[in-house]
């Protein structure tokens, strides 16, 4: 039954809140340009945002410079508590996890305190300025001994591809790699050296996963298929992935993984907006066949 509240809180509200903050941010734009060069720098400099991020069982701070961080970021938790219910039921002392899709380092924090600085997070990003805060965040929450951060695209061939941005501003998602039709716009396309995981293991001689977070926002299939032998590996316990049946490959990704030893444990609706139109983006959780 929709009621009152239900359409103040998924309708009105973050509508609200969005408009107000891009008030303030033109009102603030025309004030600092009263200001002289020297002025503004020093304003820019002067300014450190930080903020708590919500987890209950641990201090988790992230670097906070847009909008989507300041809204969506620090709410990780709420956001994916399935997410953070697989990091704390599977993820174990020694382990190595490989946060593909990492973002500004949420989940890949939220570890390496799981973790309690003994095992290794390899936190993949290939947005650059989403990259710069997941770099800060590591070194704000002093992760850099468990944390790993890695300025590389993984897809199913190694190569030079284009990452396609939808926004320039840290903690953004829905960009894509290679093609980029299925994006409403392009605001900047950057080259960018893409790896199979395969051959990036290989290659480089990096630690074999335990556990898999994929979240990429469209070529989760095609990431898949280049790490079959990561995935083959007995090591490899778990795999959490984002998916939606829109995606390319979508309807394939449970029998990629089964062949690989991997069956599905649990499904979970991200948001469940009752306005949403659907279809819906899903966390699919898969363990290790016994």
């Amino acid at each position: 039954m929709t009621t009152l509240a239900s359409v103040y809180k998924w309708k009105w509200r973050p509508r609200f809140r969005q408009r107000l903050y891009q008030a303030q941010v033109s009102l603030f734009k025309g004030l600092a340009g009263l200001l002289p060069g020297m002025s503004r720098v020093a304003l820019r400099s002067a300014i450190d945002v930080k903020g708590k991020m919500d987890y209950l069982k641990d201090d988790i701070f992230l670097n906070v410079g847009s909008w989507i961080e300041y809204d969506k970021r620090l709410k990780s938790c709420s956001k994916e508590p399935e997410t953070v219910s697989w990091i704390e039921a599977f993820i174990k002392e020694g382990d190595v996890v490989y946060d593909i899709g990492a973002n500004v380092g949420a989940y890949s924090l939220l570890i390496a305190k799981h973790l309690n600085g003994r095992g290794k997070v390899y936190a993949f990003e290939p947005s650059f300025s989403t990259f710069a805060q997941l770099c800060s965040n590591v070194a704000l929450n002093q992760c850099s001994h468990t944390v790993s951060p890695m300025y590389v695209a993984l897809a199913e061939h190694t190569g030079m591809a284009y990452f396609n941005y939808t926004s320039m501003d840290a903690g953004t998602a829905l960009h894509a790699l290679g093609d980029a039709a299925g994006l409403a716009r392009v605001v900047h396309r950057q080259p960018i050296l893409s790896y199979a995981l395969d051959e990036l293991i290989e290659h480089f001689s990096i630690d074999r996963p335990n556990h898999i977070k994929l979240d990429v926002d469209g070529i989760e299939f095609d990431i898949l298929r280049g790490a079959k032998q990561a995935l083959s590996d007995s090591r490899l316990k778990t795999v959490i992935v984002e998916t939606e049946e829109t995606r390319e490959g979508a309807d394939k990704i449970r029998s990629l993984l089964q062949d690989a030893g991997l069956v599905l444990h649990s499904e979970h609706i991200h948001n469940q907006n009752p306005f949403h139109p659907g279809p819906y983006v899903r966390n699919c959780i898969y363990i290790r066949r016994p």
